[in-house]
């Protein structure tokens, strides 16, 4: 890649090598203010996913999509997954991210929440639901899913049912029986425990110990309904850290007869090579559109979600 201008306004620097890497930093400017710094490596393909924004709705030529801008300063051939007018918790981004296969040389981009403060303003529990979703999101794209193992490979006892909340073709799994467990051994000093909140007032909750040691108990339900696809239901996560680094055992237990579901573990195993996930805030909308959507959309509802976003390791 050598240093040129693509479009009117951004940049993309010379690349620098990391010694003894075949990875390399570039630089990306937009009207020479506001570097951001992007990592090229051996994957072919870069994955998107996001909204409208994304798809390039109002570019005016497939070129000058923000997506294939990148994509072309990376020698990088693209798979738009964003969706027109969807929301992170929904089919247009959450279901297309757990479709995508990621390994070691995986590169995406997720663009999202505006979507989300634009429909729901200041709304607490959506905000809640949106801050619970977006590290599952970010947590899967930066986990090889051979680093994975999804709810039906794990070890149960009790009553469990493969489902296919997200279109996963029945990788997750669900009870209704207190008393259930799901179980797993995962590498990492990081370990992640992703399952699935519903609306629906007889959920239960869960337990998950690590090496027999209670590590938290975690709520499976507190979803509001969206107004768009009314989907009830919702990916959060447990983040579990502090280990030491190896093998641990994963036992996830289910604390009463109210619906539960387990969607995939994953841990931060040593690895030769890395996903790659970049991460955009939400964008502000425009006086035009703020008035069509008020009280959503306004300065407030952005700078919450660009909280949650910022604050989202």
């Amino acid at each position: 890649v050598t240093a040129k201008k693509l479009v009117t306004g951004i940049n993309i620097l010379a690349p620098v090598a990391s010694p003894g890497t075949n990875i390399y930093t570039l630089s990306v400017t937009k009207n020479g203010a506001g570097t951001v710094g992007v990592l090229l490596d051996s994957a072919q393909t870069l994955y998107s996913h996001g909204d409208s924004i994304t798809v390039g709705s109002l570019a005016t030529a497939l070129s000058k999509r923000y997506v294939n801008t990148i994509a072309r300063a990376f020698g990088l051939g693209v798979a738009n997954k964003a969706v027109n007018g969807s929301i992170l918790e929904e089919t247009g981004q959450i279901d297309n991210i757990y479709a995508q296969n990621i390994d070691e040389t995986s590169i995406s981009t997720i663009l999202t929440g505006y979507n989300n403060h634009r429909y729901f303003g200041t709304d607490t529990t959506r905000l809640d639901t949106y801050k619970k979703a977006l590290p599952v999101a970010l947590a899967y794209l930066s986990i090889p899913n051979s680093k994975k193992a999804f709810g039906t490979s794990l070890t149960t006892t009790g009553t469990w049912t493969a489902t296919s909340t997200y279109g996963t073709t029945g990788k997750s799994i669900a009870t209704k029986t207190a008393g259930s467990t799901a179980t797993v051994t995962m590498d990492g000093s990081v370990l992640y425990v992703a399952g699935t909140r519903v609306e629906a007032a007889n959920t239960g909750s869960i337990t998950v110990y690590v090496d027999d040691l209670v590590m938290g108990t975690y709520s499976c339900s507190g979803v509001k309904p969206s107004s768009t696809q009314k989907r009830t239901y919702a990916p959060f996560m447990a983040r579990l850290s502090g280990l030491q680094n190896g093998p641990h055992t994963v036992r996830i237990v289910s604390n009463s007869d109210g619906y539960c579901q387990i969607d995939w573990v994953g841990g931060n195993a040593n690895l030769t090579a890395f996903p790659r996930v970049y991460v955009g805030g939400a964008l502000l909308m425009t006086p035009d559109r703020y008035i069509k959507n008020s009280p959503a959309g306004s300065v407030q509802s952005n700078t919450l979600y660009n909280t949650v976003i910022t604050q989202t390791r």
